[in-house]
């Protein structure tokens, strides 16, 4: 027996297949996110490491909006950092 994983893409869309099937295409985003936001709660990791990559881009996106944004940028690296030391 073989211990190969899944590659994530493909056990995503797989995943997602599988719901637009179960489900109506519509119904399967909304599933999704349940199960997402289910996941979240079980794993701490899992949702550290996908909101480090969503305030990521969110900081990009805000230093590319010019001074304000760099304003808002430096807030929420605050709040990533406070977060990450756990305050």
């Amino acid at each position: 027996m073989t211990d190969e994983r899944v590659d994530p893409a493909t056990f995503a869309h797989g995943l997602f297949a599988h719901l637009a099937f179960v489900h109506s295409e519509a119904d399967a985003d909304l599933y999704a996110s349940r199960v997402v936001a289910e996941l979240f709660e079980l794993s701490p990791i899992a949702r550290e490491h996908i909101s480090d990559l969503l305030l990521a881009d969110l900081t990009e996106e805000l230093h590319r909006r010019g001074e304000a944004g760099r304003d808002a940028a430096r807030l929420v690296g605050e709040i990533q950092r406070d977060w990450t030391q756990g305050r």
